[in-house]
């Protein structure tokens, strides 16, 4: 893996904040330049953005002939500091690579924040065709640039997944791509599975032409390089090797039971990769299939209960999988707001104004949510008007998570006699009934904020803060990552009452970060903090150039 430790995406100078400009003045300043990063030269006509934590993108402005910028009439907050220029990879305040924190600007009332430098460095570019097997261009073949990284979620961890950078682009008619816009560093490229209007739909490939993500070979490029030529060939669906699988479905009790079948194409991460399809099976409960190769999800339904079963169709035929039916379990319960039901609190208004759906989050399911063919039990259920909520058909290890949640509320707790299920993964084995869970919401989170500061007590921005939870079995849910502001100070928001360790790091490995081997090498320096419901907590982080 690809360890990212002081790269030079932005270059970041001291801050002088000046006093007020006037007493009673509400509104600040923010000043700085934008230049080229190899050369320290103005860049001009740079787009640069302020914008507000937590709010969506804002308008930008542009630098003058000598790279200069300025920000009026900003209202006190903190705001993230980013700037970009065709040719160039975007530059965020701070950040030391495409993939770390950035650091963020504190403007209060009156004040004047200048000598704010991002450093543009230029961007990597890739560039190929793809071709099918007989060398004719594929034309709309989606070409996505990503990392490889390994899951890390309890019992299934150490599976490899695709995580895209966001970077995609469609071939054209002469099968020719070309992705800008990359940073310095490793990466995979893939072909999605799927095609555009007529275009036929591929298989899902890795570079330099396997459908395995274990054999995908990752390109290492350099600050402004074009890696040309990253051809492959594609492979119809239509014309790809199909992988047998067969089986047949019983009852608990070994009878056979003519149930539906859903089968859904993981995509291992790949954009627009996931697939599915559904058949009714005969009274004999017994399946042929023809797949396409890659990570597949069986899931079987009927009256008798379901069956989950994941495999890897990769090379090798599968046969006569047996699929048991069990009565899945039940969840069912209410939501609420700072502790009181939402239709019987006069705070009912937020049911109306979101909508909040609970699920019985897996990660072996993970790719099969987005799936409109799977049985409605398999995604997300709405949250009632009153409040009120059931998952029904849960098998295996199951995690509760609520989405669709109201802004300004945070999820604080998922309560069961006396117990907090948030984050906490569940086993279901058949026929557990899990009633009275209790959702609780409250527009009052926790508060964590902090100063760090270097042995001679002087605030220090130049570093990474981890905040993490104490107990291993949380994470890597209950683990933050982020970048004191440029005076040195912190706010990590919303974390479950608990107890946690905080400590200040040179740099992060920005793949491994949140995994709990990552995290145990550095709990023996890392400060115990313990936070309540609500609680608002100050601490000191000591730091060591």
């Amino acid at each position: 893996m690809t360890r990212f430790v002081a790269a030079p995406l932005v270059v970041m100078i001291a801050l002088v904040s000046q006093p007020a400009l006037a007493q009673g003045c509400a509104t600040g300043i923010v000043r700085g330049r934008v230049i080229a990063a190899d050369t320290e030269a103005p860049v001009r006509k740079a787009r640069v953005a302020l914008t507000p934590e937590g709010a969506p993108a804002a308008e930008p402005i542009y630098t003058n002939g000598d790279g200069e910028f300025e920000f009026t009439n900003v209202a006190p907050g903190r705001y993230a500091l980013t700037a970009v220029k065709t040719g160039y990879v975007l530059a965020r305040f701070g950040a030391r690579s495409q993939f770390d924190r950035p650091t963020t600007i504190a403007v209060t009332a009156g004040a004047v924040i200048e000598g704010l430098e991002l450093g543009l460095v230029k961007s990597a570019v890739i560039t190929g065709r793809i071709v099918d097997a007989s060398g004719d261009p594929v034309d709309q073949a989606l070409v996505s640039v990503g990392r490889i990284v390994r899951d890390d979620h309890g019992d299934h961890g150490g599976r490899l997944r695709f995580r895209g950078t966001g970077a995609v682009a469609s071939t054209d008619d002469r099968g020719e791509y070309r992705i800008s816009g990359l940073a310095a560093g490793s990466y995979a490229v893939a072909i999605s599975a799927s095609g555009g209007g007529m275009a036929p739909r591929t298989l899902q490939t890795f570079y330099p032409g396997t459908s395995l993500l274990t054999e995908a070979r990752a390109l290492t490029l350099r600050v402004g390089e074009v890696a040309s030529g990253i051809d492959f060939a594609a492979t119809p669906i239509a014309e790809a090797r199909r992988i047998r699988v067969t089986g047949y479905v019983t009852d608990a009790a070994g009878s056979p039971v003519a149930a539906t079948l859903h089968v859904v194409t993981r995509g291992d991460g790949v954009v627009a990769s996931s697939t599915s399809s559904t058949r009714q099976l005969p009274a004999t409960g017994e399946f042929a299939l023809d797949l396409e190769p890659g990570n597949q999800t069986l899931i079987a339904q009927s009256a008798s209960g379901i069956a989950v079963m994941t495999i890897g169709t990769t090379t090798a035929d599968a046969t006569d999988l047996h699929m048991i039916l069990t009565r899945g379990g039940r969840v069912s319960g209410r939501v609420s707001f700072n502790g009181a039901a939402g239709a019987a609190s006069g705070v009912a208004q937020p049911f109306r104004a979101a909508s909040m759906k609970v699920a019985g989050w897996s990660a072996d399911l993970e790719g099969v949510w987005l799936s409109a063919m799977a049985s409605r039990q398999l995604v997300e259920v709405p949250v009632k008007p009153d409040g009120t909520f059931v998952i029904e058909d849960l098998v295996g290890r199951r995690e509760l998570r609520v989405s669709g949640v109201p802004r300004g509320w945070t999820v604080t707790a998922i309560l069961h006699n006396g117990r907090n299920l948030l984050d906490m993964p569940l086993e279901f084995k058949g026929g557990e009934d899990v009633s009275g869970v209790q959702i609780v919401l409250t527009d009052n989170p926790t508060e964590l904020a902090g100063v760090v500061v270097d042995p001679e007590h002087r605030p220090r921005s130049d570093c990474a803060v981890l905040v993490f939870s104490e107990e291993r079995v949380f994470l890597p849910e209950r683990a933050r990552w982020i970048r004191p502001d440029h005076t040195g100070r912190f706010i990590v928001q919303g974390l479950p009452a608990g107890a946690y360790l905080a400590l200040a790091v040179a740099d992060v490995d920005d793949l491994e970060w949140s995994t709990v081997e990552y995290l145990d090498r550095l709990r023996p320096n890392a400060t115990r903090v313990t936070l309540a419901d609500a609680e608002k907590k100050t601490i000191a982080l000591e730091w060591k150039p």
